[in-house]
């Protein structure tokens, strides 16, 4: 799962092929995400993986098993030669005060 924000993907448009992308927020009641029993690697922004650490923890305390931060993250797997493919986000609306 990659957890980065929208902005960090508009400054790195780029991603690991097959994974969800999903705001960290939406994992404060992950069950309706994925099922207990999958194998679930997170990755963001952050050089030394807190977020995904930090989500993974979050997880574990909910009853799941295998779940991991991604060692190196997004940049230790591109360096890694691994394939990445290009992201794009749909542009946020405008918000709009009355």
């Amino acid at each position: 799962m990659d957890l980065r924000t929208s902005l960090d993907i508009e400054t790195t448009p780029y991603g690991i092929p097959g994974v969800t992308w999903v705001s960290p927020e939406t994992l404060d009641d992950p069950h309706e995400l994925t099922k207990k029993g999958s194998e679930l690697v997170f990755y963001c922004a952050e050089p030394r993986e807190a977020t995904s650490a930090r989500m993974a923890l979050l997880l574990e305390s909910h009853g799941y098993k295998d779940v991991h931060p991604l060692s190196g993250g997004l940049e230790g797997w591109r360096q890694a030669g691994f394939a990445v493919k290009s992201l794009r986000i749909k542009p946020r609306p405008a918000v709009t005060t009355p």
